[in-house]
């Protein structure tokens, strides 16, 4: 194991980027810095943009986690057989963080799907009337 240290370590280093990427994607998810449609947001009043919001970004994301989900799982048989060279870690540990992930990535979203649904009724059940009908013609 130490006597070739080079070989051992790129291997656990493929292992953990592997895992660093997917799961980074899943937190950048759920903190909602993943990549967004926001110039397209910031042009549009506050009801399009709202469901802007809904179908493309969370919409598209929820897509690509299934997509995820899907072909991670079909993968998973084809790794169990392989291993690394020198560890003989089975690349099965390396490609289950892609499903793990993906699993990840659509709860945070239906998390987010449904957190924006109640703040945006509470804060229509929170505002005045008058103070919604200034908010609306001031932002157009």
């Amino acid at each position: 194991l130490f006597s070739s240290p080079l070989a051992w370590s790129e291997e656990i280093l493929q292992l953990l980027m592997v895992w660093a990427t997917f799961l980074g994607a899943s937190a950048l998810v759920r903190r909602n810095e993943h990549v967004l449609i926001g110039l397209l947001n910031d042009r549009l009043p506050a009801a399009v943009a709202h469901w802007n919001t809904r179908i493309f970004n969370i919409g598209i994301v929820m897509l690509c986690a299934v997509a995820m989900l899907f072909w991670g799982l079909e993968l998973l048989p084809f790794s169990r057989f392989r291993s690394t060279p020198m560890l003989q870690i089975p690349y099965y540990w390396i490609h289950v963080s892609i499903p793990i992930s993906a699993v990840l990535m659509l709860y945070h979203s239906l998390v987010r799907l449904i957190t924006n649904d109640r703040l945006i009724a509470d804060e229509r059940e929170l505002a005045p009337p008058e103070a919604t009908r200034d908010a609306v013609t001031a932002k157009e």
